[in-house]
């Protein structure tokens, strides 16, 4: 099961004068997230700890069966595979800026099977 989350972290200054409302406001839109990866990429460890967030939960959420259809609408060959091998390659791919747009539109399918599976009525209809 695939969840998606949203952090919005926002940060209330009070101003004092006029002089400080050009940094107050840079400060305000510094911690504005507008996403998970937002937040965990601010520097390179945390860079690091999304990946370790994204490998765990790929490891403990999804089944071999359900990780071998996100490498292959990726491309990635699933022959003789184990799972942790599976999720490294994903996180990988994932990762790398080049398949930003593939990775991005496979997010919206996921979310789109997710709704019908979650449907009374289109349920029946879901065969993946």
């Amino acid at each position: 099961m695939n969840n998606n989350v949203n952090i919005i972290i926002e940060e209330n200054i009070k101003i004092e004068n006029n002089e400080n409302n050009e940094n107050n406001e840079n400060n305000v839109n510094k911690n504005n997230f507008h996403s998970f990866d937002d937040f965990f990429l601010q520097d390179c460890e945390n860079a690091e700890n999304l990946l370790y967030i994204k490998k765990v939960d790929y490891m403990e959420n999804y089944k071999v069966e359900d990780l071998k259809k996100i490498a292959k609408f990726y491309e990635i060959p699933v022959q003789r595979k184990k799972k942790e091998d599976l999720v490294e390659e994903i996180i990988i791919y994932e990762d790398c800026l080049e398949n930003l747009e593939k990775v991005e539109r496979r997010l919206l399918c996921w979310g789109y099977l997710e709704e019908l599976k979650a449907d009374p009525y289109f349920k029946q209809f879901v065969v993946f």
